[in-house]
């Protein structure tokens, strides 16, 4: 290989994408303790502050327990969005896990009204939207709006889905629904504004 060769390939390498190089394999990737972890993502309050005085994640409600599960999915969730097709989708789904264990243990207690279940529910969904299991996460957004009826996001979330499917009816319903029941003036515009873009893609269509 000659000279100006290596450096053609050389600038090449330095111009592709993180995702684009030699990765190693997701599930290493994702090992060790999301507690030494840095995130470049928001993350919830209680994850945040990572312990309290007894040892464990802040308090987000009474009874429930295996939040440790729930700040693990979330501050390694950037780590799988270096993955592309398929390794992505199984990382992500992979750490969907530790938010269902929430929820399961939620259900094992028999804490059905839990405060925390919409928030809990949506997350669990976005996980899945962004595998690409579309339908898996329109049930948890539905889940979420059961739990709570006026639970904004998952309404905001469950409309981005439909759109991924192309079902803007089905969207545009969801963020009118949504506009019925919010009281706040600057959520209401930027409900609107996301009203306006699905009827955009909808004329496209």
């Amino acid at each position: 290989m000659t000279a100006e060769r290596l450096r053609i390939l050389l600038t090449i390498l330095c111009l592709l994408p993180l995702s684009a190089r030699a990765l190693p394999p997701w599930p290493e990737a994702l090992r060790g303790n999301w507690k030494e972890m840095r995130t470049p993502e928001p993350i919830p309050p209680f994850c945040k502050h990572r312990f309290s005085p007894k040892g464990g994640p802040r308090w987000v409600g009474p009874g429930l327990s295996g939040v440790n599960h729930l700040c693990n999915s979330k501050v390694k969730h950037h780590i799988c969005l270096r993955y592309q097709g398929r390794d992505r989708s199984a990382c992500l789904v992979s750490l969907a896990k530790g938010i269902k264990d929430v929820i399961d243990n939620a259900r094992q207690r028999n804490l059905n009204d839990h405060p925390m279940l919409p928030y809990l529910h949506t997350e669990y969904g976005n996980f899945f939207r962004e595998a690409g299991a579309y339908s898996k996460a329109v049930q948890e957004y539905l889940a979420a709006i059961r739990k709570n009826r006026r639970y904004l996001p998952a309404y905001v979330k469950l409309a981005d889905t439909f759109v991924k499917l192309k079902e803007y009816d089905k969207a545009e319903k969801t963020l009118k629904y949504a506009l019925k029941i919010q009281k706040n003036k600057r959520y209401e515009r930027y409900l609107k504004k996301r009203l306006a873009r699905i009827a955009q893609r909808k004329g496209k269509s």
